[in-house]
């Protein structure tokens, strides 16, 4: 019984200092914040069952990724009426577990810079339709304007954020 308390006691500290890594890598597989607490709930289940089995010269976070991305593809499988990543895709993103937690970190530096540069109504309007993962046509239906002009003014938002990522990505590269 201590033994496998000790393993719960290792398991939860080595989960919460990697929870984040693994919450990111999932997020780049699904792009859908909601559906990434699912997988990380069902992940971290399946990691706890197997600890065991986890090998502790080897870095925890890209065995918990292993357990995000079967999960991922378990949920597309669930949801696959729903548009999302093709398994191609996954399996291309999946393949760079190692590199993304870096890159990860600093595009999320980069989007959150460019982020607080957008006008408020545009920063409303991105946590309107991705922070609740509602449809455009619900945003557009609370907002009083058609679904053509959302996608419209949604474009340009994600273009604008592209731009400034990747010009803010470029300027972190020349500096070192």
């Amino acid at each position: 019984m201590e033994a496998s308390l000790k393993a719960a006691d290792e398991f939860v500290r080595l989960f919460s200092l990697n929870e984040k890594t693994v919450r990111r890598y999932a997020m780049s597989l699904l792009a859908d914040w909601s559906a990434v607490d699912d997988v990380m709930q069902n992940a971290s289940i399946a990691m706890l069952r197997k600890f065991d089995e986890y090998d502790p010269a080897q870095p925890f976070a890209g065995w918990a990724c292993r357990f995000a991305y079967y999960e991922v593809l378990e949920w597309r499988r669930r949801a696959a009426k729903r548009r999302c990543f093709s398994l191609s895709t996954i399996e291309l993103l999946a393949d760079r577990p190692a590199e993304f937690p870096r890159e990860a970190e600093s595009r999320l530096n980069s989007l959150r810079q460019c982020m607080a540069k957008l006008s408020e109504p545009d920063v409303e309007l991105i946590k309107l339709r991705y922070a609740t993962s509602r449809s455009v046509r619900e945003v557009a239906s609370t907002m009083g304007v058609t679904a053509k002009n959302l996608y419209k003014k949604l474009a340009r938002i994600r273009r604008n954020l592209l731009a400034c990522i990747e010009n803010t990505a470029t300027r972190e590269e020349a500096a070192g």
